[in-house]
C-alpha cells in the first residue's frame, strides 16, 4: 500500500498532455487539418468544458476550451462546409498548419469536408477512389499541385490536364486576334489587388510593381495572381501583350475604408502625369465603394480618372458606368463562340467569360489553379484586357467610346449579350477620332 501513490503520481506525471495527443494524432494522420471536425476532437479528448461560436468576416469560428487550459479552434464557411480543425493553444502557444502544407485526403467523406473556395488545390486524393465522383470533381477547384489518383480510379473521361489546358483560352476568339498581333502590345494597363508572386511566368517580364500598401511581409495572396494573369497572362491573358502596373494593398478590411484604393489610384494617375507610364485601363476586383467611408472622395477621384483618359473597370457596375456579368462554359461547347456558353451565376448587360478558367496561382511562379465557377473579380480583369486590344488598336479611344463600342459590339443570345473581341475592335478602329490630330 505504501507504494501506491508514489505510482499513482508516476502514472499523472507520463500521462500525455491534450496538446501532446492532438500533435501526434495530426502526426500519424488520425486527424487532420480543415478535415477532421468536432466530433473526431471530443472523441480523442473528451467534452470540452465550454463551447464558443463567433463570426470573423466570412467564416465562421467554433472554439473548444478545456479546463487544462487548452483551446481547439475548427473553422467553416458558414452554411457549406462542416467544421473543420483550424488549429489549438495552451497559453501564447498556438499551433496552425504549416503555409502551404498538402492536405492529405484519408478517405471518401473527406470530399464534404472540402472548401469550395479552395477544393482540391494543394490536396493529395491520391489515396482515394474517384470513379464514382464525377458530378462533385466538376464542381471543385484544383489546381497543378493536387496530387490525382491513378487514372483507373479517376471518373472515365475526367482528365485534370486536359481541363488545365482547357480553362487558360480567354475565349470569344481572342486567340485568332492574339496571332494576328492584336494583342494590346505597346499599351499600359493596372491592377490594384492583393499581393501577388512577382515573378510568375505567366507576367514575368512585363509586370511593374507600383506600391505595396500596408502590405510589406505579407506572402503573395490567391487574388493577386489570379486576375493579373487573366489580364495579361502569357498564356490564359486576354491582352498577353500588355504591360501591366501594379500595385498591391490589404482588400476585404471594412475598417480601411476606401483608404488604399484612393491611394493607389493616385499613385497610378501620378505616372500618366509624370509620363513615367501610359496607363489606359485600371481593373480593380472589388465593389463595395459606396457604402465604405471616404465614398465621396472616391468618386471624386473617379471622375478624374475619366477626365484624364483612363478607363477604370471595379464590381460595382454604378461606378464603371458598366453592367457585366459571367459567361460558363457548357461541357465540350466551343470556346471561341457565343453558343459555347451559357449564363453563369452573375447576370449583366455584357456577359463575358469568368468560370471554368485557368489562372496562375500565389503558390508558385510555375504553378496554375483552375476554378469551374467565379464571380465579378475575374470578369474585371478580362474586360481591361480587352480594353487594352482596343486601345492598341486606337490610341485616341476615350473611356466612355470603350464602354459604348463593348455593348454596341456584344452578340445577341437567348440568355444575354455576349462580347464579341473582334466586332469591339472593329469599332475601334472606325472611330471617328482615330485619324484627327
Amino acid at each position: 500500500m505504501p507504494l501506491l501513490f508514489p505510482v499513482i503520481a508516476l502514472v499523472l506525471q507520463t500521462a500525455p498532455s491534450p496538446q501532446t495527443q492532438l500533435a501526434a494524432a495530426l502526426k500519424i494522420g488520425s486527424l487532420a487539418w480543415q478535415l477532421s471536425g468536432p466530433e473526431e476532437v471530443t472523441a480523442l479528448l473528451g467534452t470540452p468544458q465550454q463551447e464558443e461560436k463567433l463570426q470573423d468576416g466570412g467564416r465562421e469560428f467554433l472554439i473548444y476550451r478545456y479546463d487544462t487550459g487548452l483551446m481547439v479552434m475548427f473553422d467553416r464557411e458558414p452554411g457549406l462546409a462542416p467544421f473543420g480543425l483550424w488549429g489549438y493553444q495552451k497559453g501564447g502557444d498556438r499551433v496552425l498548419p504549416k503555409p502551404d502544407e498538402p492536405l492529405a485526403l484519408r478517405n471518401k467523406a473527406d470530399l464534404g469536408c472540402l472548401r469550395s473556395f479552395s477544393g482540391l488545390q494543394n490536396v493529395d486524393v491520391s489515396r482515394v477512389d474517384l470513379k464514382a465522383e464525377g458530378a462533385r470533381l466538376h464542381t471543385l477547384p484544383f489546381d497543378t499541385l493536387t496530387r490525382w489518383p491513378t487514372i483507373d480510379k479517376l471518373p472515365v473521361g475526367f482528365d485534370p490536364n486536359a481541363i488545365l489546358a482547357v480553362g487558360r483560352n480567354p475565349g470569344l476568339g481572342l486567340r485568332t486576334l492574339h496571332a494576328r498581333g492584336k494583342d494590346g502590345r505597346g499599351v499600359d494597363i493596372a491592377i490594384i489587388d492583393q499581393p501577388l508572386v512577382a515573378d510568375h511566368v505567366e507576367t514575368e517580364g512585363r509586370l511593374h510593381l507600383v506600391a505595396e500598401l500596408d502590405v510589406k511581409g505579407v506572402p503573395p495572396q490567391m487574388h493577386g495572381p489570379g486576375v493579373s494573369s487573366l489580364a495579361v497572362g502569357r498564356t490564359c491573358g486576354t491582352a498577353p501583350g500588355a504591360n501591366l502596373y501594379y500595385v498591391s494593398m490589404p482588400m476585404g478590411k471594412p475598417e480601411t475604408g476606401n483608404r488604399y484604393y484612393l491611394q493607389a489610384l493616385e499613385r497610378l494617375l501620378e505616372l500618366n502625369r509624370g509620363k513615367t507610364a501610359r496607363i489606359r485601363a485600371v481593373s480593380i476586383s472589388y465593389g463595395e465603394f459606396t457604402s465604405a467611408p471616404q465614398a465621396d472622395l472616391w468618386k471624386t477621384l473617379l471622375e478624374q480618372a475619366e477626365r484624364e483618359g483612363v478607363l477604370v473597370i471595379t464590381c460595382d457596375e454604378v461606378a464603371s458606368r458598366l453592367s457585366y456579368g459571367l459567361l460558363r462554359p457548357l461541357p465540350g461547347g466551343d470556346r471561341e463562340k457565343p453558343e459555347g456558353y451559357t449564363l453563369g451565376a452573375i447576370k449583366g448587360e455584357i456577359l463575358v467569360p469568368g468560370d471554368g478558367r485557368t489562372y496562375a496561382s500565389h503558390r508558385g511562379r510555375g504553378v496554375y489553379s483552375y476554378s469551374p465557377q467565379s464571380g465579378l473579380s475575374w470578369a474585371a480583369p478580362w474586360l481591361v484586357g480587352l480594353a487594352a486590344l482596343g486601345f492598341q488598336a486606337n490610341p485616341k479611344l476615350t473611356p466612355a467610346r470603350v464602354r459604348t463600342y463593348l455593348m454596341k459590339s456584344a452578340t445577341k443570345t437567348p440568355f444575354g449579350r455576349v462580347a464579341n473581341p473582334a466586332a469591339f475592335l472593329e469599332l475601334c478602329v472606325a472611330d471617328p477620332d482615330i485619324h484627327t490630330k
